[in-house]
């Protein structure tokens, strides 16, 4: 019988990560020689999330969990069981208003949801600790063969400016802050040399973007063009999913004439929630290899997000596609 390990998934969200010129986000990652954060888009695929218009109050990183996107709450519990099954998540921010928002979650699908909320009161090294412990914590990432406590671990940090937010904190923490500590994490998990740590051996280079990008088959494929001889990437100590979703870009979308074809987020259970869309994006990146496709974007850029092999999809559906790769629920949609 053939061993599959099970896979753990880790979602690393920052608000406010992407705000302004998204040129900024690319000149900070090679001047700060960023190599969690690159290594995540030379060997993942990314996307854009679209979300529902919400009062600036309230975090549209909820509708990644499934919450305020239903009209009622008998229709939001219905919706989340058939979109993620028996997914477990746990919650762990810096924010108590998001934490109160999310214990929704406790009354829905496996029931076997968690929520805590965390200070930041010592230096950014702390923090990447605190985050590293609790991923070995909850995904079990020291013993390979074992389950995760739980299927999905949400990092979830906001900036201590955001407003309408009360972040228990007495240290100062920046989008650039955020953005510096998620790399940190990636790069623990991707580049730690320690043989007493788990580590998480990438492809060689051959499975890189794949060039040229002529063919959309070639898109599909995880390797590029005359790498079909190259040797298969070394299997990694644990499968670890490492998704990262951040908020600040403001894209123009298409009105609803100018598309051939209406794009399928736009539509929810066959209900047409094109009015109710927001302007604004989340963009995610995703990386696992192995499980995730490498598409040919490079840059850490709302650019590249746009034109990432995931287009846009709903934020809700987001954990409905990991929910399926983790054997929660059959597939969505299909």
């Amino acid at each position: 019988m053939v061993s599959v390990e099970p896979l753990k998934y880790l979602l690393l969200s920052g608000e406010g990560i992407f705000r302004g010129d998204s040129k900024e986000t690319a000149l900070l990652i090679e001047k700060e020689k960023l190599f969690g954060l690159k290594s995540l888009m030379q060997f993942g695929s990314s996307g854009l999330l679209a979300y529902r218009n919400v009062p600036e109050s309230v975090s549209p990183f909820l509708q990644i969990l499934g919450i305020g996107v239903e009209e009622n709450a008998a229709e939001e519990e219905s919706a989340f069981n058939e979109r993620y099954g028996k997914l477990s998540i746990h919650v762990e921010t810096n924010s108590q208003r998001f934490a109160e928002s999310s214990t929704k979650l406790l009354k829905y699908g496996s029931k076997a949801h968690s929520i805590s909320v965390f200070s930041i009161q010592n230096s950014k090294e702390e923090l990447v600790h605190h985050i590293v412990n609790r991923c070995n914590e909850f995904l079990q990432l020291s013993e390979p063969d074992k389950p995760s406590k739980i299927n999905v671990l949400m990092i979830h940090l906001i900036p201590e400016e955001s407003s309408g937010h009360e972040v228990p904190s007495s240290k100062s923490l920046s989008p650039a802050d955020i953005l510096l500590t998620f790399n940190e994490v990636i790069t623990y998990f991707m580049h730690n040399p320690s043989d007493s740590s788990p580590t998480y051996p990438l492809p060689p280079i051959d499975y890189g973007k794949p060039l040229p990008p002529s063919s959309e088959l070639v898109n599909e494929l995880f390797i590029k063009q005359d790498a079909l001889a190259a040797k298969p990437p070394p299997p990694p100590p644990h499968s670890l999913w490492i998704s990262l979703v951040g908020s600040g870009w403001e894209v123009k979308p298409l009105s609803r004439e100018e598309y051939l074809i209406k794009p399928s987020y736009h539509f929810s259970f066959d209900r047409d929630i094109y009015k109710q869309l927001s302007n604004k994006r989340l963009g995610f990146v995703h990386c696992c290899p192995g499980h995730t496709r490498i598409d040919e974007q490079t840059e850490f850029c709302e650019e590249s997000f746009e034109h990432g092999s995931w287009k846009t999809i709903r934020a809700e559906q987001l954990l409905s596609e990991i929910a399926y790769r983790l054997h929660c629920t059959p597939k969505f949609g299909a």
